[in-house]
């Protein structure tokens, strides 16, 4: 049996990252060697949508971002069905607390890309669960376990955060 998991960190940069896992895999480590139809992208660089390009680099506003992470994910999720496997959504809960962060928009961009992209899912994919983890629960993994694993993405900090987030879930789904 396998798993498709598509995760999101949002913000004004969203990292994206997604896979397919075999979930016969005894460990965490051999699910991410055997990984396949694997990829990760940041929706602030060039991305293509209908053959034409809607990010060249710089910030796009919300909505696109929001569109386009849909779009990817709906794309995956074909893929998933071909494999015949189920497909998780994991994305980011970023909680605002109390004390220094960035204000404005800014300070709240991942609350209204994860925000936007439920009521996208919601409406166009009734069924499709969302699994929320905190940004804390991704950070037990070390980037060092990422190197030692294969699934480093060098300059890439939010992809390398949404693959720490496929690990929590790789974690909970393979016990």
């Amino acid at each position: 049996m396998k798993l498709g998991i598509f995760a999101v960190d949002g913000g004004n940069a969203t990292g994206l990252a997604w896979g397919i896992y075999d979930l016969h895999a005894k460990s965490v480590p051999e699910a991410l060697s055997s990984r396949e139809e694997s990829g990760s992208v940041t929706t602030n660089r060039k991305i293509k949508r209908g053959g034409k390009t809607v990010v060249e680099g710089g910030q796009i506003s919300d909505l696109d971002q929001i569109i386009t992470i849909f779009m990817i994910f709906k794309e995956f999720r074909k893929l998933c069905e071909a494999h015949g496997a189920p497909c998780d959504l994991v994305v980011e809960d970023f909680i605002l607390l109390p004390g220094s962060h960035a204000g404005g928009k800014d300070g709240v961009a991942s609350v209204r890309i994860a925000w936007g992209l439920q009521g996208l899912v919601a409406g166009r994919m009734p069924k499709q669960e969302i699994v929320w983890q905190t940004p804390s629960q991704q950070g037990g993994v070390e980037d060092e376990y990422l190197r030692r694993h294969g699934v480093w993405i060098p300059g890439r900090d939010h992809e390398r955060t949404c693959v720490k987030h496929i690990v929590v879930r790789l974690n909970k789904v393979l016990r």
